[in-house]
């Protein structure tokens, strides 16, 4: 392992795009749901004024019943 010297460029690719806080932002909300959150903790985590905006936005991110269903077949002829 080697430092590198403070002087000298790191030798590290540059992302092709910039990152901004919305992104960030958005990322984060979809983590909280992906780990199980209720819509009305990441609601209220978001600082959402209601419940339909965060909907909105995020509904689709939230598992439903077909989901779990093609989910649960897929692992059952991965597994079986």
């Amino acid at each position: 392992l080697e430092v590198a010297d403070k002087d000298e460029p790191a030798n590290v690719p540059m992302p092709s795009r910039r990152f901004n806080w919305h992104g960030l932002r958005h990322f984060a909300v979809s983590c909280w749901i992906e780990t199980g959150l209720t819509p009305k903790t990441v609601q209220t985590f978001a600082g959402h004024a209601s419940l339909q905006v965060t909907m909105d936005r995020y509904g689709h991110l939230f598992p439903n019943e077909d989901h779990k269903k093609a989910m649960d077949q897929i692992a059952k002829g991965l597994f079986a």
